[in-house]
């Protein structure tokens, strides 16, 4: 199993309120392309290199929404290339976090802890804690798909005790659903029982019945060995 958890950052300070974003979070994927792309031509013209990072990374998660991996890889490795010049410390470490991320998801799993590795240093340094939260999340999914179980739960633990403070139910579901899986899988049962069930109660409190349903087959899975 193992959720990975996709995150955002630089966005969410440059680009949150422009039509391209807006346009993205509709689910039009073609028109917030051609915008980021004209954005992107703008700033390459006027040498806005911060508006370059910004529209590379954000072109780097349209195409990843797609599943266009490659793709997604050029234009955050276009983006990190940018903010390593700037020294921009929050998009520095979202770039790397959104790297390690495409190539999570394309099993590099090598790769991809190096990646977010970097990423949590620089949000550590910097106390930036959802970044902190995502980073840890995903090294401990790597840990766990590499059945690295001790190190997977660490990992893990230390993403939940931040997830509560912030209250993001939906992460704190996530890393809950994937610390069941390791205590399942270290023969913790009933702990994994009862995160399992945090984890579905979050879910169905938050309206993600696909989740609900996943965490009650595994549930059930519990009660027929």
């Amino acid at each position: 199993m193992g959720w990975e958890r996709a995150f955002v950052g630089r966005e969410a300070e440059l680009a949150r309120f422009d039509e391209a974003t807006i346009h993205r979070e509709r689910g039009d994927l073609v028109r917030a392309e051609e915008m980021y792309r004209k954005s992107l031509e703008t700033n390459e013209r006027l040498g806005q290199r911060e508006g370059m990072a910004a529209d590379y990374g954000n072109l780097g998660l349209i195409h990843r929404t797609r599943g266009d991996l490659d793709q997604a890889k050029e234009m955050f490795e276009k983006s990190l290339d940018v903010s390593e010049r700037l020294w921009q410390r929050e998009g520095l470490a979202t770039d790397y976090y959104n790297l390690g991320l495409a190539y999570l998801l394309r099993d590099d799993y090598g790769r991809a802890e190096e990646i977010f590795r970097r990423s949590l240093e620089i949000f550590e340094r910097f106390e930036q804690q959802e970044g902190m939260a995502n980073a840890y999340g995903n090294l401990g999914v790597i840990c766990l798909l590499r059945d690295d179980l001790d190190r997977a739960e660490e990992m893990i633990r230390k993403s939940i005790e931040v997830e509560k403070q912030l209250g993001r139910q939906e992460e704190m579901a996530t890393d809950y659903g994937n610390l069941g899986e390791v205590c399942q899988r270290l023969g913790r049962k009933g702990e994994a029982r009862e995160l399992w069930e945090k984890a579905r109660d979050l879910f169905e409190k938050i309206g993600m019945s696909d989740l609900v349903e996943d965490l009650q087959g595994l549930l059930s899975s519990l009660d027929a060995e």
